[in-house]
């Protein structure tokens, strides 16, 4: 073999080498955004606490007799329209409903007493778990490709800054007092789909699992859409509800 030959072998040789050494080493991170589906989906979250929920206090300052401890949600998603379907520890479930234009929200008290507009409820995690949970990951909170829940999984983690609510109040609105706290967040990201397989805020472990599409349009509960029609015809600025519901 000439010398020619013997140069090029040898780079065929390195070049092979580098290859395998990207193709078999550590993973090759390129897309560091968690893949949701489009469109019509449906997935649900279990939830499990880290830390025992503090005890809830009914208005009185009476000890509940009946706490709420979320279990898993329950979300699906079709034109237009978004359900979030709460199921309880004690075995009862709410639900709340999402429009997309104009953006509100429906919500269902725990016990099923009444429903409110674009109101927001205490103690239930996060009311929509899409991908807005896993905003805080990126290729630099990227750790290491581990097996996880019997999937391959890009795992990340970071120090991440919530504000909450202090427990004890029965809404959630701007002038509730609210506590800033920094937590270990964790995700396990499936490394085939992008799908979101798990993730530890420090306060839960939100496990996903994604279900088939709803194949027909969600309707509006009955109640859901009085409390619409209600709130739509007593707005006082018509622009605050634009001026039609593209969801219909």
């Amino acid at each position: 073999m000439n010398k020619g030959l013997r140069t090029l072998g040898g780079g065929i040789f390195v070049f092979c080498a580098l290859v395998g050494m990207k193709t078999f080493g550590a993973p090759e991170v390129r897309n560091m955004q968690v893949q949701f589906p489009s469109g019509p989906a449906a997935w649900e979250v279990s939830i499990v606490p880290l830390k025992p929920s503090p005890t809830p206090e009914s208005a009185n300052g009476q000890t509940d007799r009946e706490p709420w401890v979320l279990k898993a949600i329950e979300v699906t998603r079709s034109r237009g329209l978004t359900r979030s379907r709460f199921k309880w520890a004690n075995g009862k479930s709410s639900e709340i409903w999402w429009t997309n234009q104009p953006k509100a929200m429906l919500a269902e008290k725990p016990d099923g007493a009444a429903v409110e507009f674009d109101s927001m409820l205490v103690g239930i995690g996060h009311l929509l778990p899409d991908s807005d949970m896993f905003g805080w990951v990126r290729e630099k909170n990227f750790v290491k490709e581990i097996e996880h829940k019997g999937k391959r999984c890009l795992y990340f983690e970071d120090k991440v800054e919530a504000v909450n609510q202090v427990p004890g109040h029965v809404n959630r609105r701007e002038d509730a007092p609210q506590e800033v706290s920094v937590t270990l967040h964790r995700a396990w990201i499936d490394t085939e789909t992008g799908l979101p397989v798990a993730l530890d805020d420090g306060q839960n472990i939100y496990s996903f699992q994604f279900l088939p599409p709803p194949t027909t349009a969600l309707v509006l509960p009955e109640r859901f859409q009085a409390e619409w029609d209600r709130a739509w015809q007593s707005a006082p600025d018509p622009k605050f509800l634009g001026k039609q519901r593209s969801w219909k």
